[in-house]
């Protein structure tokens, strides 16, 4: 072991001072760069100068796993696509969509027995006399309603109803969603109404406590159960009971979403995944709301995952020379934060951007190759020093022996 150490000091594969005293100084550093940095990383995370690359960063993560994912095991679409808008013995492309076919159709779902019926559909033109016999059924339903100027929900055909509102990006693309939708945001006293994925999921049983707060949470696009079974609405449209497995396959202890799909409705909207309809957004916030949210890291969580990545990167690149360290604190700085990045999102269900984890390792790196390079500029500049006096000191030596020399030969023949 110590021939080999020394063959790689020898070829200066590694530079650094292997006492005792050395590495303790040299660990103490790297410790105190490494706190610097992760805190200097938070503080910009808060500052907000990641947000552009960490929208890149989770469209491309809710991209990456469509393929891996399964149909939602709790969560069925019926649509009114473009055909069943269009077709001439349904709606027959007029809006608002006729009620009296709409209760057919609900009708139809509510004979599988579905745990909620969600219906993303504008009821507000609705005649008060529209029969409703055949809703007296224990599954709850949920309507869409949108506050009027005045902050008040208009009356929905139940007493269960949810405000559908979006909030896109500053690119356009919806990827957060709130709980609970404030009337008057501005207003310190305004009223919260529940949104209508939250007041979906609270109707559809204990899966978790609801709060109804306004804070904004990340939609699970792209993992597991985020693709839904989608039925055409003008199956439900006669009265005819369906068959008991198709009910099973599609309806049945599921919770249902009743949607547009059709374009003239004009509910399509730009998500990581392409532009989809509202009702499969909606579908996506319940999902969502259902797995538990996406988490992000707080600001200790967060400088923690830097401390931790940046000791695992630089005690990598420890055993490398000067001149590869910062190519290596590069490549396992990016190797590392894309597949911690990946795990985090996919299984525990946390949103770590790329840009973050890089940002805050690779300047680590940075850090421990620019003290590294002063190191060994410090010690380079010892031994020219050193050079240079022994250089002088053997001139200074080599004059006094040639004036030695000259004085010998010039002497009496007698003192030779």
């Amino acid at each position: 072991m110590k021939r080999l150490l020394a063959h790689l000091k020898k070829h200066k594969f590694i530079h650094h001072d292997w006492t005792a005293a050395g590495l303790r100084r040299k660990a103490l550093r790297d410790v105190i760069a490494i706190l610097v940095v992760a805190g200097a990383n938070v503080l910009v995370q808060n500052l907000g100068w990641y947000d552009r690359y960490a929208l890149i960063d989770f469209d491309n993560l809710a991209r990456s796993a469509q393929i891996a994912t399964g149909l939602s095991p709790e969560i069925s679409i019926v649509a009114i696509g473009d055909a069943d808008y269009n077709d001439p013995t349904l709606f027959q492309g007029a809006s608002p969509l006729n009620p009296a076919l709409v209760s057919t159709i609900i009708e139809g779902i509510l004979q599988g027995g579905p745990r909620v019926l969600a219906v993303d559909l504008d009821t507000s033109a609705w005649p008060k006399t529209l029969p409703r016999k055949d809703w007296k059924t224990p599954v709850p339903i949920v309507w869409s309603a949108v506050p009027d100027s005045n902050g008040n929900l208009p009356q929905t055909p139940g007493p269960l109803s949810g405000i559908p509102v979006f909030q896109p990006g500053l690119d356009g693309r919806l990827r957060t969603y709130q709980r609970g939708i404030a009337v008057d945001p501005q207003t310190p006293n305004s009223r919260i109404y529940p949104s209508f994925a939250s007041a979906v999921v609270a109707a559809a049983g204990p899966y978790r406590a609801q709060s109804y707060g306004t804070e904004e949470q990340l939609i699970g696009f792209g993992i597991d159960y985020h693709r839904f079974r989608t039925i055409p609405a003008s199956v439900f449209a006669t009265r005819q009971r369906l068959d008991t497995r198709f009910y099973q396959d599609t309806v049945t202890g599921k919770i249902v979403f009743l949607g547009g799909t059709y374009r003239a409705g004009r509910d399509w909207y730009a998500t990581p995944l392409g532009y989809e309809p509202g009702v499969e957004v909606l579908a996506h916030t319940a999902q969502t709301e259902l797995s538990a949210p996406i988490r992000k890291l707080d600001g200790i969580s967060s400088f923690l995952e830097d401390v931790v990545m940046s000791l695992i990167v630089l005690g990598l690149v420890f055993w490398m020379g000067a001149a590869t360290q910062l190519i290596g604190s590069a490549v396992l700085s990016l190797s590392f934060a894309w597949l911690l990045s990946r795990f985090a999102y996919h299984s525990p269900g946390v949103f770590l951007p790329v840009c973050s984890v890089f940002g805050g390792v690779m300047v680590a790196g940075l850090v421990e190759f620019g003290m590294t390079y002063y190191e060994l500029s410090r010690d380079h500049n010892r031994l020219l020093h050193t050079h240079r006096g022994l250089t002088n000191e053997l001139t200074r030596l080599k004059r006094r022996l040639s004036a030695h020399a000259l004085a010998v030969d010039s002497g009496p023949e007698s003192d030779r």
